[in-house]
């Protein structure tokens, strides 16, 4: 397949916000090029901070792409792929139907800093519209990656004279749409700072460490949060977003005071089928699991920023339990799993 000079565009502003972790973490995000009938779409798994150094984009015909979302809920896309040898071996983004459906040449779509904290807050829409300014958006509200959210998303776009081209995506992030790659860029920068949520400085960490917990790490940041129990609470209280479940596991877990343990690890791992990645004692410290997945330091440290913006008076919507369960066992995030570590093992 031709490179164009404006796939080199889109591929030289993925690298760019693929370096940002207040826009990226680790594989996290996908975009896409819509150019003489092909969607050219991030692969699944792949980081977007390689965009420039690797061939990461698949090339798939736009029109059997939308035909098979009509007729297959977007799953079976093999059958609109193009020869292009240098791709072969990956697959398109779990994320190709949002991309899809909407009519503009570019679409990016992140996790970014300020846009998902708005997408955890329940009084998310109304703050959306109070922070419109030169861009139109829309608060899509929650529902798994796939045709459903495609759908969502293509009913706004097309609703009603003032079409937004931002849609915030509830307990999920961002995508922006516009006609170039550089554009979309900027739109996607003025959308975060017309979002942005001042950061509050969290308590210090204890002075000495707590006891040692079997098969994990003490860690500051974490610390630091353990010593808040409001951010204890929101913490422990729920899967914020996808990707924290892919990588982490779930929320974080209670550490109580009185030894119990595995108590705690049974009861979590008959809702999230596996241990916690973090343990917070409230106000004597927080834990890491040494075995942590490759790539999940981004996101945990993305959790952690997210908590420190979300405004005191503000209440949080978790992911439901049974949401996170099914996106901890869906095979594509499995895929996008093990793609992204592989890259980390490099």
């Amino acid at each position: 397949m031709v490179r164009s000079d404006l796939w080199r565009e889109l591929c030289a502003v993925s690298a760019r916000l693929g370096a940002d972790r207040a826009i990226v973490q680790g594989a996290g995000g996908n975009v896409s090029l819509k150019e003489d009938g092909t969607l050219w779409v991030k692969a699944s798994g792949c980081w977007l901070a390689d965009a420039e150094a690797k061939d990461i984009m698949v090339p798939l015909a736009l029109e059997a792409v939308r035909h098979r979302l009509a007729d297959a809920a977007g799953q079976a896309l093999d059958g609109a792929r193009l020869d292009d040898s240098a791709t072969q071996h990956l697959k398109p983004s779990i994320e190709t139907a949002l991309h899809a459906v909407l009519p503009h040449p570019v679409v990016l779509h992140v996790h970014s800093l300020n846009a998902t904290t708005l997408s955890i807050l329940a009084d998310g829409p109304e703050r959306l519209k109070a922070c419109e300014a030169g861009w139109r958006g829309a608060f899509i509200p929650y529902v798994r990656p796939g045709a459903e959210l495609a759908a969502m998303i293509a009913h706004a776009a097309a609703s009603g004279g003032d079409r937004p081209n931002v849609f915030v995506l509830q307990n999920h992030g961002l995508v922006v749409a516009a006609e170039s790659p550089a554009t979309a860029a900027d739109l996607l920068h003025e959308v975060e700072r017309d979002l942005a949520f001042p950061l509050q400085a969290p308590p210090a960490a204890p002075a000495a460490q707590p006891s040692p917990v079997p098969g994990y790490r003490w860690d500051e940041s974490l610390s630091r949060v353990a010593m808040d129990r409001r951010l204890v609470s929101i913490m422990c209280g729920g899967a914020l977003a996808p990707d924290q479940v892919v990588f982490l596991g779930g929320p974080a877990a209670h550490l109580p005071s009185n030894g119990q343990f595995q108590a705690v690890l049974s009861e979590y791992r008959s809702l999230y089928g596996g241990a916690p990645a973090v343990l917070l004692a409230p106000g004597r410290g927080g834990y890491v699991r040494n075995d942590l997945r490759a790539g999940a330091d981004d996101i945990l440290a993305w959790v952690i920023d997210m908590l420190l913006r979300v405004p005191t008076d503000a209440s949080v919507v978790f992911l439901p339990d049974a949401e996170a369960r099914a996106l901890a066992g869906w095979e594509a995030e499995k895929y996008r799993l093990a793609q992204s570590s592989a890259r980390a093992g490099q």
